[in-house]
């Protein structure tokens, strides 16, 4: 009995559907994995001050003040995110602002 050639492997018997095809989909759902992580990380960015203040003896003031910066920087991107938030839902934009405001002026100043 003769095989027949023509017949694919179990390998080569894979169809990509058009979901698998390299598209924007595909590598969203990449981006997404790498997100999170770094979310849940730059939560720390706010605490950068800190970190300069430690180092401040043995550095550069340029260095210290670069991690003011980041901090700041962090604070204002995170009240302006729940500000954005706040208006998504509908909620009291001004509200949510004062709260993340108060909250990062105490917690990380």
């Amino acid at each position: 009995m003769a095989s027949n050639t023509n017949t694919p492997s179990k390998d080569e018997q894979h169809i990509e559907s058009p979901q698998e095809e390299e598209g924007f989909l595909r590598w969203a759902a990449y981006a997404q994995r790498i997100t999170r992580p770094l979310a849940k990380v730059s939560r720390y960015a706010a605490y950068t001050s800190d970190v300069g203040e430690a180092f401040r003896p043995v550095v550069s003031p340029t260095i210290v003040n670069l991690s003011y910066g980041v901090a700041f920087g962090y604070c204002i991107l995170d009240v302006a995110y729940n500000g954005y938030k706040a208006n998504k839902k509908g909620e009291n934009v001004t509200r949510a602002v004062a709260h993340a405001t108060v909250f990062q002026g105490l917690a990380s100043f």
